[in-house]
């Protein structure tokens, strides 16, 4: 795993109420394997989890891929606890949901953004990006 749950904690949480243990490893893995290696590419997210300690990835991993990651999961779990009790989610819920999910999209934009501008010989850009509504193919694909 790229990132610890005191990690994801420290980042992503300031209520001292949740713990190592609320956060569930299956939130950490689905944000990784669905999230992060999509806006890393496939090619980089497997250097990078195979190479956590390069020094070449700590600015990645540092600044860009733990904040998303925190911010993803915090999202995950959120989400799942608002429907675990079978009610309807509040206005409240909602706009707290709406909040961290914004700030887990910016985080996503700022890694696949970050990723995109270095040089990193194992990222691959995607064929696809979706802009202004507009699914626009690359130029070199």
């Amino acid at each position: 795993m790229l990132i610890t749950k005191q990690e994801i904690l420290d980042i992503a949480y300031i209520s001292t109420t949740i713990t190592v243990d609320d956060i569930l490893e299956s939130a950490i893995t689905t944000a990784e394997l669905t999230y992060a290696r999509q806006a890393m590419s496939t090619a980089l997210f497997e250097d990078v989890s195979a190479n956590p300690t390069a020094s070449k990835y700590a600015t990645l991993l540092a600044d860009f891929a733990k904040p998303f990651l925190a911010y993803a999961v915090k999202a995950i779990l959120f989400y799942q606890q608002m429907y675990e009790g079978g009610t309807t989610p509040s206005t409240d819920d909602n706009i707290v949901f709406s909040e961290i999910y914004a700030m887990a999209k910016s985080k996503y934009n700022l890694l696949q953004t970050y990723c995109e501008t270095q040089d990193f010989t194992s990222y691959v850009a995607p064929e696809y990006k979706l802009k202004s509504g507009f699914l626009i193919k690359n130029k070199a694909s």
